[in-house]
């Protein structure tokens, strides 16, 4: 069985039954995830369509200041999986920029050892076990655009989380010279996404809003565990959506 077959067979495979009535001698006792990874490392990397990218050149490459990179928990490479173009790839090595919203991998036995891939192909994305989306959307008072790391989920809501890195350059004085250097000042913020659409949450007010009913329930909230809201924010906001947000939303539908 040559490579250009089972890259055909990749684009078409969607379950196990249809992989046991192609395969069966191959793939007998392992689960999906296995099934991609064996067509990854026959086809290899330079034959995937994660080749789609560019080449990455990593410009701030000693410059960066006291480390201060601009890369999501680290600067070196993390474990991961990625939906591409229609596909999924796992056990990849990436980074993701939060400076320019853009996700990068290691790719084995190629010219171009890193790529930078093509935002609009990732539908989504793991990194560490932290599971992002790409969200295109309008909304009043600007535009929900790129990746967002998905916190919580349920039937009515989804609960985002959205990372930025801005770059400050700074002159340091280093063995007698100036060198310019830089380094990156990391805010985040939370979207929610529930029926009435897509929306920034940066305080209790903006939850308020789109649960008045609840208004006095989150006040509350947000009094009783400002210790959990200051050492921990992400588990602070889904501790209030799953005991105070989520309930209600579940009553009203009944």
């Amino acid at each position: 069985m040559n490579s250009i077959f089972i890259l055909i067979m990749k684009g078409f495979i969607k379950s196990k039954l249809l992989i046991f009535f192609l395969l069966p001698f191959v793939f007998f006792g392992q689960e999906e995830k296995d099934y991609y990874k064996w067509f990854d490392q026959v086809i290899g990397h330079d034959h995937l369509a994660l080749h789609y990218g560019t080449q990455y050149i990593d410009r701030e490459a000693g410059r960066v200041y006291k480390g201060e990179h601009a890369f999501f928990k680290s600067d070196k490479s993390l474990l991961g999986t990625i939906y591409y173009d229609g596909q999924v790839y796992y056990d990849f090595h990436m980074k993701y920029n939060l400076e320019t919203d853009k996700l990068l991998i290691e790719v084995k036995g190629t010219s171009l050892s890193v790529l930078q891939l093509v935002s609009s192909k990732i539908e989504k994305f793991t990194i560490d076990e932290n599971k992002f989306i790409r969200v295109d959307r309008q909304i009043e008072d600007g535009k929900i655009n790129g990746f967002y790391e998905l916190l919580l989920e349920k039937e009515s809501f989804q609960l985002l989380k959205k990372y930025k890195a801005t770059r400050v350059n700074r002159i340091e004085n280093v063995t007698g010279k100036d060198k310019l250097l830089v380094k990156f000042r990391k805010k985040n913020w939370y979207v929610l996404n529930a029926k009435e659409g897509f929306q920034n949450i940066k305080s209790k007010t903006d939850i308020s809003k789109v649960y008045p009913h609840l208004k006095k329930e989150i006040k509350t909230f947000y009094k009783e565990y400002r210790i959990l809201q200051n050492e921990n924010p992400d588990a602070f906001m889904k501790k209030l959506f799953d005991t105070i947000i989520q309930p209600s939303v579940l009553e009203n539908e009944l």
